[in-house]
């Protein structure tokens, strides 16, 4: 009897040791582990909240697109003369005057609205109608699209046969970026 008991207290201190051995340096590898992934969960929260607020900022920014596309056909990136000049024509006709010349003149570099990289450059057009028809066009000028100063206007009369039509000298600083 002596030996069954003698074997199972030398069982048991072999398993005790064993147990300190082998599984408690596995117990503390779970414990850095378990540490671990709480990090990496919390790790993942945040990134998921990051997420939330991009997909925020991406619904706010996707309905000011239009908004972004009208500011770049007021003060657009390029300077766009050709187009300019197709606007200038379209409210000149609209406005029921003639246009008999368009004179574009060197850029230069200006500060608009703080913006210190807008470049601009002067146009002179020289147009002929009444001043009723001259009124029109420059509420046109005030509504179009394009962002562009009127620097000076000069008039006189265009012909000696009918008083009631002008001359009329506009001078336009028109920006881009």
């Amino acid at each position: 009897m002596k030996n069954y008991f003698l074997i199972s207290i030398l069982s048991l201190v072999a398993s005790v040791t064993l147990g300190f051995l082998l599984i408690f340096p596995l117990y503390d590898k779970i414990v850095v582990l378990q540490a671990n992934i709480a990090e990496k969960e919390s790790i993942v929260a945040e990134l998921n909240d990051l997420i939330q607020k991009i997909d925020q900022w991406r619904n706010q920014v996707s309905g000011k697109e239009a908004n972004i596309e009208k500011l770049n056909l007021a003060l657009p990136s390029e300077k766009a003369i050709p187009d300019f000049i197709v606007s200038a024509r379209s409210l000149v006709e609209s406005s029921g005057m003639v246009l008999n010349d368009i004179t574009i003149q060197a850029d230069k570099k200006v500060s608009v609205s703080g913006n210190k990289d807008a470049v601009a450059f002067n146009v002179i057009l020289d147009i002929d109608g009444t001043y009723l028809a001259f009124k029109s066009l420059l509420s046109g000028l005030e509504k179009n699209v394009r962002v562009a100063d009127v620097q000076s206007i000069d008039f006189k009369a265009a012909s000696d046969l009918d008083a009631s039509f002008l001359n009329f000298m506009i001078n336009l600083k028109v920006y881009y970026k």
